[in-house]
């Protein structure tokens, strides 16, 4: 399901994700106020939806978690702010 590849950055209107291992799938969206991201899931796996305001922050803050189940699951800011916000996500 995963990649060889230990980090992945992706560049997306001014944004950047970084992944520790690259997913399968992945998709960002940007949209009236709610930033979205579809990311391939395992079976077993919890995928937690993290953020920041400031990477000077020391916590992230959880916003949404999906189950994992082999298919593709969209993880969702519905109050994704117009200035700079930081995401990750943890997989439990």
């Amino acid at each position: 399901m995963f990649s060889a590849l230990s980090a992945v950055a992706l560049l997306f209107r001014g944004l950047v994700v970084r992944f520790h291992r690259a997913p399968s799938h992945i998709t960002i969206l940007v949209r009236d106020g709610t930033f979205r991201l579809s990311v391939s899931t395992s079976s077993g796996q919890t995928y937690v939806l993290e953020y920041k305001n400031s990477l000077t922050e020391t916590d992230w803050k959880p916003l949404a978690s999906v189950p994992g189940d082999g298919t593709v699951k969209v993880l969702s800011d519905p109050s994704a702010p117009t200035s700079q916000r930081f995401y990750r996500v943890r997989v439990e």
